[in-house]
């Protein structure tokens, strides 16, 4: 029985994801899990944290030798199911990301940075969100992919670790396409 609804839930799920949207179902103890996520190519270096992607519902990536939770610095990626959330433009989204992340993690700076192509050429609006005395660096990418909001995220605990995993992250967002 189980196993015939993952095999649904997994053909219903084909029709509603772009070509580089991961989607997964796993059979949990409430039911069955959906996981949805960009799927990124092989980034030299890092890995991806596969408990902490099915456990956070995003797909993490992580330093060789380390993992999501005890890295000093993180690259992740979600998807977004456009239905399930009430913002209907790409800008809406990313102001109401904004305020939540402001208000989660107050004492943060953001300011909008250079948009970021992908390997498709789309320019992703892309913005910093700076500690003023304690907290992550981070740097935000976001794009509108068929019938998902995509967000991409660089999460580093120190400055140090931001500047030099920010080139990883361009780079896998340089090559992130359909």
């Amino acid at each position: 029985m189980r196993t015939r609804l993952v095999f649904l839930a997994l053909l219903l799920l084909t029709g509603y994801a772009s070509a580089e949207i991961e989607k997964k179902a796993h059979v949990g103890k409430k039911g069955i899990d959906l996981y949805w996520w960009p799927k990124f190519a092989a980034l030299k270096g890092w890995s991806q944290d596969e408990p902490a992607s099915e456990g956070n519902g995003i797909n993490a990536l992580a330093p060789i030798g380390s993992n999501f939770s005890n890295a000093v610095a993180v690259i992740y990626g979600r998807a977004c199911y456009k239905p399930r959330w009430s913002k209907k433009t790409l800008r809406a989204f990313i102001e109401s990301d904004k305020r939540d992340f402001q208000k989660d993690s107050p004492g943060q700076k953001c300011t909008e940075a250079s948009p970021i192509q992908n390997g498709n050429g789309v320019k992703m609006r892309s913005l910093e969100f700076f500690p003023i005395k304690k907290g992550n660096w981070e740097r935000v990418a976001y794009l509108a992919e068929g019938e998902f909001w995509v967000v991409f995220t660089l999460s580093s605990r120190t400055k140090a670790s931001y500047q030099a995993s920010l080139p990883a992250f361009l780079n896998l967002l340089n090559h992130y396409k359909k």
